[in-house]
């Protein structure tokens, strides 16, 4: 059996030679995003109640030395790339949602505080209730540059990864 391919001069093809014998075969293609052609969609202020979604092709950064804030019926799905600059700060709220399913990893230098309320439940996410605000990072990768105070729910699912560089 032959297998050819997955190189520059490819551009990720792969060839089977039609005599090979090949029950399966693993193949990882690392992604690569151009930022260049992405577009910066800068928030602030408060977060609509509802759902909030925002594509592979924007980098959302919350403006300079603002707070964005979350409230409870707040959905926002980010799949492009989060930015919190130092002096920022993201909030939120008991009952709201930050999905993070970006393929360009997340910056947050600023701030992040998750809300609680024990008493009610926030929401149920693959049969497990969560409580509070909740950050689900899911499929991407988020680093945390500046402090983040949980007091909600932190949920890293489907290969996500947190990565701390600071106070918990």
């Amino acid at each position: 059996p032959k297998i050819t391919g997955v190189s520059d001069s490819d551009k990720g093809k792969v060839t089977v030679d039609p005599a090979a014998e090949i029950s399966s075969v693993d193949i990882t293609i690392p992604v690569v995003v151009d930022e260049s052609g992405m577009e910066t969609q800068y928030v602030g202020g408060t977060a609509s109640i509802g759902e909030t979604p925002y594509s592979a092709n924007q980098i959302v950064q919350v403006i300079d030395g603002q707070d964005w804030t979350l409230v409870s019926g707040a959905i926002v799905t980010i799949k492009g790339q989060l930015v919190v600059p130092e002096g920022s700060k993201v909030i939120i709220q008991d009952g709201a949602q930050l999905i993070i399913n970006g393929k360009v990893a997340s910056e947050i230098d600023g701030v992040v505080t998750l809300g609680v309320d024990m008493d009610e439940i926030a929401t149920s996410i693959n049969g497990t209730d969560y409580y509070g605000g909740i950050l689900k990072i899911d499929d991407s990768t988020v680093n945390f540059n500046a402090d983040v105070e949980i007091s909600g729910s932190l949920v890293v699912i489907n290969k996500g990864v947190a990565n701390f560089d600071a106070n918990i």
